[in-house]
Parts: C-alpha cells; structure tokens; sequence
C-alpha cells in the first residue's frame, strides 16, 4: 500500500525547505499566514513548490501556484494531488 502524505507531513517538509533555503521564520511560522507575512518571497515560494514537486512527485499548475496563498493551501493541495495519484487498493 503506498502511503499518502497528509498535511501535517507536508507542512514539516515546507519548514524544512524554507530552513534549507535560509527563511529565518521556517520553523516558528503560522501556516495560515500569507507568504509575505513570513518573510518568504515569489522566488522562495517558486523554489519550495518545484522541491515539494519532486518529493511527492506531483505536478502543480500555474492555477495552483497562484491558489497557494500560504503554506496551509500549499499543503492541502499537495496532499490532494498525492492522493489523486495513490493507486486505487483492491479490497
């Protein structure tokens, strides 16, 4: 059974590549905040999303970067698409 990564997962992989990438906030954030209100630019959201593309091996559109207002909708979405791509079980 492959495992589906939930949200709470998902938001510890953003701190920690918001840490890796040197966002001084990346472990004391509120994941509802904004982008801007946590100290995290277009660029840094940019390169966080193609990191978490690659860890959970999912495609986001540009409709879904400009969706993901804070770490909170990017973790939902990411989550989301995981899902979509789990397999199916069988019972």
């Amino acid at each position: 059974m492959t495992h589906v990564p939930d949200t709470t997962n998902i938001l510890l992989a953003i701190r920690a590549e918001l840490e890796a990438i040197g966002v001084e906030t990346a472990m004391s954030f509120d994941p509802a905040s904004p982008w801007n209100e946590i100290d995290v630019d277009s660029i840094e959201v940019v390169e966080l999303v193609a990191a978490l593309e690659e860890l959970y091996e999912v495609d986001m559109t540009d409709d879904d970067f400009n969706e993901m207002k804070t770490p909170e909708t990017l973790a939902r979405r990411v989550a989301q698409l995981a899902g979509e791509l789990a397999p199916e079980r069988s019972l």
